[in-house]
């Protein structure tokens, strides 16, 4: 078995030769790409931008109110900032930063309209309030215009305006390089950031915004909606983002070690729609204990007014329903959530596609949508489909966690030409394949790497926990235990045995599934082994 050592060498090929990009709650770049080109003449512009002036020194930025609307129809973005202050030094010019195209039309302070005075992007404004140190004062700046657009985001700075195949608006921002104030006023500047956060956004009532923290309220304008997103912990500007779409929500409560972490999701719902439309009102599919489809399902299903009904792998899991549900956090929460579970033998399992087994479970649970293993179908392809976006033509290969097969045959249905989507089986044997061609057909644009499943399903060694537990000490990304460590461990193997070409950029999707890791925790520590950090 390949050893973390050999496998894992994050600081020395990677950094200078490859770019890998995890699809989280969280991007992380880990190449050496150089993100703003060196410049041989500085201007004002770069000195006002980048120095630390005495238009911002004498002032630190407690909390931000960024209040927007987005006209999608229009690109077309209009709102205010309002932002606290404790003042450290008697000074009456504040700077703001806010890059052009978008214009500020106006900056109060308790009420008061004051002068600003114009250079470039940055605005000084004239304060005519005392400012006594100790002091906290807040102003609003008003601001509005069709904001740069990005042109490879998000290693470029804008808005992104985008449709899905449906053809509803899919807009979302960034500001690598050029900073936040490429799309709103702020301190644009990394040395000062909020204590706290408020982000409010008013969108069409179709669509659905997601920005940071906790959605704390939805208010219904009529043709709008307005989203309002509240965070409690220190911000840094650049980490602000709306992201505008045709969501739906479900949510979980992982019970870490220091206390419970709420988990949301924002997904496509195509299987939900067909399951509306055949007026079915229960959901029933299939999985292990630790599926990541199966908390999906009851979730998405609680949240869509569903029944949910999951048929078990094991059977000897229903001995003791109460002691099972204590020590899988992936059932448990499932069970939360409202589903009812069916726990049958292994031999029982495999036979579960046909008509026989699906007879027996119609007379017991009555009717119902019917949602395969993993979620895999037609239904469940084309949503993977939208996982690729423009930005994403950059990479060269795709790499993604294999199960069923569902999400990599998206996948392998959106990837560009120049592309090459590489599947990593969690599963032991070699009849995947086959799987996935009954949703690809003849496209030949994918393999499947099967060295580095670590001995099948749920299967592991020393190795992989202790390559999960380095990875996360030097990336702060943790990674289950079944799918994406897996994947992880063989991309960076395949990088040290020079499999991939100096400059190579590689897209890796992480799949989720860390509520299992408490079950899998307490396993280890009934063996003595190490367990897989959390925190």
């Amino acid at each position: 078995m390949l050893t973390p050592q050999k496998g894992f060498n994050l600081n020395k090929r990677m950094k200078n030769q490859f770019l890998i990009l995890f699809l989280f709650c969280s991007v992380l770049s880990l190449s050496g790409q150089r993100l703003l080109e060196e410049k041989e003449n500085f201007t004002r512009q770069d000195t006002l931008r980048g120095s630390i002036t005495p238009e911002r020194i004498w002032w630190d930025l407690t909390s931000y109110h960024l209040a927007i609307e987005v006209v999608p129809n229009l690109k077309f973005i209009s709102g205010n900032n309002t932002i606290r202050y404790t003042v450290l030094e008697e000074y009456q010019t504040l700077q703001i930063d806010l890059q052009a195209p978008l214009k500020i039309t106006k900056v109060t302070q308790d009420g008061i309209t004051l002068k600003v005075i114009d250079d470039g992007n940055a605005h000084f404004v004239q304060l005519l309030k005392k400012q006594k140190i100790g002091n906290t004062e807040s102003i609003v700046v008003y601001y509005q215009g069709n904001p740069k657009e990005a042109i490879q985001a998000p290693w470029d700075g804008g808005f992104s305006w985008k449709k899905d195949k449906n053809g509803n608006h899919f807009i979302a921002t960034s500001c690598q390089g050029l900073g936040a104030s490429v799309w709103w006023p702020c301190k644009d500047h990394m040395y000062d950031e909020v204590k706290n956060m408020k982000i409010s956004v008013t969108v069409p009532r179709n669509l659905m915004d997601v920005s940071n923290g906790k959605l704390e309220k939805i208010v219904d304008n009529g043709t709008t909606k307005t989203y309002h997103w509240s965070v409690d912990n220190p911000i840094n500007n650049y980490g602000v983002n709306i992201n505008i779409g045709d969501y739906t929500h479900f949510s979980e409560v992982y019970k870490g070690e220091k206390g419970n972490l709420d988990m949301d999701y924002y997904v496509l719902k195509y299987n939900l729609e067909k399951a509306l439309r055949l007026q079915k009102t229960t959901l029933l599919t299939f999985g292990g204990a630790f599926s990541n489809h199966i908390l999906a399902t009851a979730v998405a299903g609680k949240l869509a007014g569903f029944q949910t009904i999951g048929i078990i792998r094991g059977q000897e899991l229903g001995d003791n329903f109460e002691k099972t549900i204590q020590g899988n956090a992936t059932l448990r929460e499932a069970h939360n959530n409202g589903m009812k579970f069916q726990f049958v033998s292994r031999e029982q399992y495999r036979q579960k596609d046909t008509p026989e087994f699906i007879e027996n479970i119609h007379k017991k649970w009555g009717d119902f949508y019917l949602i395969p293993e993993g979620g895999t179908n037609s239904l469940a392809v084309k949503g993977c489909e939208e996982i690729l976006i423009k930005e994403d033509q950059q990479f060269h290969y795709i790499c993604v966690p294999v199960g069923t097969g569902g999400t990599i045959s998206g996948l392998i249905h959106s990837a560009e030409k120049h592309q090459r989507v590489i599947g990593f089986p969690a599963l032991k044997g070699a009849f995947l394949s086959e799987e996935i061609r009954k949703n690809t057909g003849t496209k030949d644009n994918w393999s499947l790497m099967e060295d580095y499943h670590f001995g099948g399903y749920a299967k592991y060694n020393v190795d992989l926990v202790r390559f999960i537990n380095s990875f996360k000490k030097k990336t702060s990304i943790l990674l289950d235990p079944i799918y994406t460590s897996k994947m992880i461990f063989g991309i960076l193997d395949l990088i040290e045995k020079g499999r991939f070409k100096e400059g190579t950029k590689i897209l890796a999707i992480h799949t989720g599934g860390i509520q299992g890791i408490e079950g899998f925790n307490q396993k280890l520590k009934e063996k003595n082994q190490e367990i897989i950090k959390i925190i």
